[in-house]
């Protein structure tokens, strides 16, 4: 039996690792469907560069593409605090929160493939 979206993000932000097919994309013969995905950490977040590529969990249960639109924010007085601006599709935008060092809740959940699957561009 297949996890709801809520339950999977329960999951991923339990900290386990999850597989999930990769939305957007039309399956490709001979290309697996589904992909071994764990949530990205502060500190990986945070090194993040403005233009890169990596993964965000989707609404609707699958892993896609998002766009890093500028450079993390830390702040010195709050050293396990991120913010990461994030671009989706032409005119979506957002910001991936972590508070000491855990995910904001409600923020967008980006993530990190275990079998080193990046982001097509």
């Amino acid at each position: 039996m297949d996890k709801t979206a809520a339950e999977t993000a329960g999951s991923i932000i339990d900290g386990e690792r999850v597989w999930l097919s990769i939305g957007g994309r039309r399956p490709i013969k001979g290309y697996r469907e589904r992909f071994e995905f764990r949530l990205m950490t502060a500190d990986e977040a945070a090194s993040l560069a403005a233009g890169e590529r990596c993964w965000f969990f989707a609404h609707d249960g699958t892993a896609r593409e998002i766009k890093v639109n500028g450079s993390p924010r830390t702040w010195k007085t709050r050293p396990g605090d991120v913010e990461i601006p994030v671009k989706y599709g032409l005119y979506e935008h957002a910001r991936a929160s972590y508070h000491g060092g855990l995910v904001a809740p409600g923020g967008v959940l980006l993530l990190v493939a275990t079998d080193g699957t990046e982001p097509i561009s």
